[in-house]
């Protein structure tokens, strides 16, 4: 599939990060159907709460063609050549197809980003199933799974026993940890996770996640706005609704690089021009899509990644979650932390997690 990067997520995050930024950048040339996108998207930033509906489109036999694709491009090896080459060897299950990731953002009373009362949450749908929940604010992030139903759509269903096995094991590596396992909300310091994270950065790169989100995400947005200013917007004269988006790609990954990270993005796979087809209803934004047949070079029919717009209630905060200290994580096989619980090299108590 060299759907050669993004990957399905990612490409439609980046889509509507791209939709949006193009709306407020908008110069003299193609001044109407920039206008015309720009007044369409204007109630993203004014809604309190706005849901972005992610999804995949196509068939199973399309996808699985450009998985073929992939797999082969990744035998002769490359970043991620590996993890590549087996998902282009699989079938990409029925459930994946017809998941829904709903990313939630909610802007507080105040109706402004950044101001301190910002909520976000992401449900991953699947199945009839809420697999995963998060919720996040300012200072906290909290999260809920629905093991049973993973590791059923997985193909490797846990009985009642086994998922008591795994959610052992999972204290054993961070106390608490077992009540996601269970179904319950877990909570973590966005204060410590950005610290986790940040051991694998060089202190004061822009890997280095410590600084002020709110600055990054305005540093971010800054970079998109400047490499949108020469991205074409143009009238679809078949259907009054539809209006096709094109841009520098590689000017575009360019600069969402330079904005998060030191080391330079490899521009060989990516195109040199890539289209985003954004849809109008009532004067509102409210559908972005990005085939994905554009990353690639073998013949297949269409697939992509669709997302639907549109307000929703304000999120509630979890309640009686779990706080978990990451501080006192294990190591599989470390021993004893020294922190009085034993270590994961330990026995587990009662039945193992079956993982096969």
């Amino acid at each position: 599939m060299n759907i050669t990067r993004p990957t399905a997520l990612t490409a439609a995050v980046l889509a509507i990060v791209a939709v949006s930024a193009c709306s407020a950048s908008v110069v003299a040339k193609q001044v109407e159907p920039k206008l015309a996108l720009r007044d369409s998207a204007a109630w993203l930033t004014n809604a309190q709460v706005v849901t972005a509906d992610i999804s995949l489109t196509g068939t199973a036999a399309d996808w699985s063609t450009l998985s073929a694709e992939a797999g082969a491009k990744a035998a002769k090896g490359g970043t991620a050549g590996a993890a590549a080459q087996a998902l282009g060897s699989s079938k990409i299950p029925d459930a994946v197809l017809t998941a829904h990731v709903l990313v939630t953002i909610d802007r507080g009373a105040d109706g402004k980003p950044n101001t301190g009362d910002d909520t976000a949450a992401i449900v991953v749908r699947a199945g009839g199933k809420d697999l995963l929940d998060v919720f996040t604010d300012t200072k906290t992030v909290y999260l809920k799974g629905d093991a049973a139903a993973i590791t059923a759509l997985a193909g490797q269903p846990q009985d009642a026993a086994s998922l008591t096995g795994i959610a052992t094991y999972a204290d054993q590596a961070l106390p608490g940890a077992g009540a996601l396992v269970h179904g319950q909300w877990i909570s973590l310091k966005v204060a410590d996770v950005m610290k986790a994270a940040n051991q694998y950065a060089k202190p004061g790169s822009k890997s280095d996640l410590s600084g002020d989100p709110a600055q990054i995400a305005g540093k971010l947005r800054a970079a998109l706005s400047s490499a949108l200013q020469d991205v074409s917007v143009a009238n679809d004269p078949k259907d009054p609704s539809h209006l096709v988006v094109t841009g520098n790609a590689r000017a575009i990954v360019t600069a969402v690089s330079k904005a998060v990270s030191d080391k330079a993005p490899d521009l060989s796979q990516i195109p040199s021009t890539v289209r985003v087809d954004a849809f109008v209803a009532g004067g509102n934004l409210h559908e972005v899509r990005l085939g994905l047949n554009q990353f690639s070079t073998v013949k297949a029919g269409p697939v992509g990644v669709r997302v639907l717009l549109s307000a929703a209630p304000a999120l509630t905060r979890p309640t009686n979650a779990t706080p978990l200290d990451l501080g006192k994580a294990q190591m599989p096989g470390s021993g004893d932390s020294g922190r009085g619980g034993p270590g994961l090299g330990a026995p587990l108590p009662g039945p193992g997690p079956q993982v096969g």
